[in-house]
């Protein structure tokens, strides 16, 4: 007797597994501006899995704040001259005409135009050595992901910009930026270079700097110990490109009978 044959199973098609989702990890673009500030380690950990980095929302989020802090520091800077400007009608016209400052609106484009071509070239900075130490570190990375983190990590130079801009408008007037508060007015005007280099390093830049860290870290997959010369390296690029942004600057105001001032730093 024969046995009867048995109906073969339709075989279910293979599940696809997490790392074929062509979509990768799903992440809303709020989700990435706040866990950046609350929760990096794990906000970086999504992004490098992300096929989208959302890097429009943190540029937008950067050019608000150029914006508000460049009418804010006109708006301080016009207040500080006429506080020290001589009454109407002295009897030294040279003295009447040494406090007449550029027209605002001129003023606060230059801020602007100036702070975001620092913050673009800031970006590629923070990728380029993100992805060249993700190389030669023995890490894995790609450059469009190490732009996008890098971009980022630049969050902290916004929040400063916008709390600056606050400050300035409590106080009616500018106040001392980062470590350049250690220094008489006698002393930053006989050293603006020095007050330049203070002035950029505060709590936002080591908030910033650390970012860039973490960031890299995760999306180049190399250890701490190798991620701190990334650090290192970083850093010197960026005092280097204040060195070089001081001399255009101081060109540039003496042209227009103004001084040597990196935009709200970052």
């Amino acid at each position: 007797m024969t046995e009867t044959a048995k109906p073969r199973r339709a075989s279910r098609p293979a599940e696809p597994s997490p790392a074929s989702n062509s979509e990768g990890t799903q992440i809303q673009p709020l989700q990435v501006l706040l866990g950046i500030v609350i929760r990096p380690m794990d906000t970086f950990e999504k992004l490098r899995e992300s096929k989208r980095g959302y890097v429009w929302l943190a540029f937008a989020v950067a050019v608000i704040a150029i914006v508000v802090f460049a009418i804010a520091s006109s708006s301080a800077q016009a207040i500080a001259i006429q506080n020290v400007a001589p009454p109407t009608g002295s009897q030294n016209g040279a003295t009447t005409r040494q406090f007449q400052t550029p027209s605002p609106v001129l003023t606060i484009g230059l801020a602007v135009v100036s702070a975001l071509i620092l913050t673009l070239l800031d970006y590629g900075l923070r990728g380029l050595v993100a992805f060249a130490s993700g190389m030669l570190l023995g890490g894995k990375i790609a450059f469009k992901d190490a732009f996008r983190m890098g971009v980022w990590t630049t969050i902290p130079y916004a929040i400063r910009r916008l709390v600056q801009s606050v400050a300035m408008a409590l106080a009616g007037g500018q106040a001392a930026a980062g470590l350049s508060a250690a220094l008489t007015v006698t002393e930053i005007r006989a050293m603006p270079l020095l007050n330049t280099l203070l002035s950029s390093f505060d709590f936002y830049m080591v908030w910033s700097v650390l970012l860039f860290g973490i960031g890299t870290a995760i999306t180049a997959r190399i250890g701490k110990g190798k991620v701190a010369i990334a650090m290192l390296f970083y850093v010197g690029l960026s005092v280097a490109g204040i060195l070089i942004f001081f001399a255009i600057s101081s060109a540039i105001g003496g042209l227009l009978g103004g001084g040597a001032r990196v935009p709200g730093g970052g």
